[in-house]
């Protein structure tokens, strides 16, 4: 096999590649003899079809498929053999349907594929996000047991016949009158007080139990929709006493343990935004820092296979942006999985897998099995991965103001 890589474009090259003829034909002959041990034709015992009748009535359709995999064997071993990078699917020119084999010589076809261009990858010190340790303070942790006590509070239905008041709790029945008609109402509990929607607070006061009114309720947009609105009970909320009895309620011998659990689950929160925020900011720095050009095919191909999977899409050059961004974030991964010898064995992908079942508190072996049979297990290694790369740019990145030497 011969080869020769033509240079297109920033990222496009042609591999002009040739492949000799009589091997090709050595095959498409192995390949007619074994059709004609296996087909059964009218007036011929088995195995005793002539080889003319076999090549004349088949022979173009196994010719095309001699040629078709010739021609991609040969671009995968070309594209593993010149160590190309490829970033998409190739295409032949001509088609390897319309070739057909020489006489003598070589078949020569040209196959078109889109590589990664060259990434520099700065210093990784030379970036700088914030790595302050995180911090939750006692008042903190009082704010969330106060909230869990109030969602252990109990609703006492008041004794005697009057009609909503403030200081009251109420269970309201609503249902929004514009949403589709499938859609159920909602049953929620309100407290009649300065927390309260401002409409929802005036609509109630004065309602008797079994009483209904059509209200209007302003979106997140402050657009106003029509609801219906019921009263179905008044009550009294009694909050429970936050002591290591509310604890034991929950699951927790003391209400110290309690409160340790409560400070741990919030750094732990902390410590996950905080990495969510550090990510964001070391590939807005990598994408504004590392140059490399995104052919508009690359583009056109990735939305076209977005629209084809029924993702929304915008037609608009904010959305070939942010594809741009993506595929060029990609590369970026790419590069430094590669220089730093990030790859994620299959061990290691379960291992991670049982820890993660472990802390979700579901059992290992059906966490796997669900992501193998799901067919998201390609996808959950790729996480992996990401995740240990983007673990070690924040540990080499340099704290704001502080260049790591």
């Amino acid at each position: 096999m011969k080869v020769d890589i033509e240079t297109v474009d920033a990222v496009g090259r042609k591999l002009h590649i040739a492949l000799p003829a009589n091997d090709l034909r050595q095959e498409l002959d192995r390949k007619l003899a074994d059709l004609r041990k296996a087909i059964q034709l009218p007036g011929f015992r088995p195995n005793r079809v002539p080889i003319s009748i076999v090549r004349s009535r088949y022979g173009k359709q196994v010719e095309n498929e001699t040629i078709w995999s010739a021609a991609v064997k040969a671009v995968e071993e070309a594209i593993e053999r010149h160590q190309l990078k490829v970033v998409s699917e190739f295409s032949f020119e001509p088609d390897p349907e319309e070739m057909s084999l020489p006489a003598e010589g070589d078949l020569r076809f040209t196959a078109r594929v889109e590589v990664r261009p060259p990434i520099h990858i700065p210093p990784y010190n030379t970036f700088a996000i914030d790595k302050s340790p995180v911090n939750v303070t006692p008042e903190e942790v009082e704010e969330e047991l106060e909230s869990i006590r109030r969602s252990w509070s109990e609703f006492k239905p008041i004794e005697e016949e009057r009609p909503a008041q403030k200081g009251d709790s109420v269970l309201l029945i609503l249902d929004n009158l514009e949403e589709d008609q499938t859609s159920e109402a909602q049953e929620v509990w309100l407290e009649l007080d300065d927390s309260a929607p401002p409409e929802l607070l005036e609509a109630a006061v004065g309602m008797n139990i079994g009483s209904h009114k059509l209200i209007n309720l302003r979106d997140k947009d402050e657009n106003e929709i029509r609801h219906y609105v019921e009263l179905k009970q008044i009550a009294k909320r009694e909050d429970a006493e936050l002591d290591d009895a509310m604890a034991q309620k929950i699951g927790y011998q003391t209400l110290d343990i309690l409160r340790g659990q409560v400070w741990n689950r919030m750094i732990e929160q902390r410590e996950q935004e905080q990495k969510s925020s550090q990510t964001d900011e070391l590939f807005d720095q990598l994408l504004e820092r590392i140059e490399c050009s995104v052919p508009d095919l690359l583009i056109d191909r990735a939305l076209q296979n977005m629209r084809s999977h029924d993702l929304p899409v915008r037609a608009d050059d904010e959305a070939r942006r942010q594809v741009e961004r993506m595929i060029r974030r990609e590369w970026i991964l790419e590069e430094i999985a590669e220089k730093e010898g990030i790859e994620i064995s299959e061990e290691e992908a379960a291992a991670n897998a049982r820890d993660e079942a472990r802390r979700r508190q579901e059992d290992p072996d059906e966490y796997i099995k669900a992501l193998r049979e799901s067919d998201d297990w390609d996808s959950y290694v790729n996480i992996v991965q990401f995740e240990r790369i983007v673990d070690l740019l924040i540990e080499r990145a340099s704290q704001k103001g502080i260049i790591t030497p």
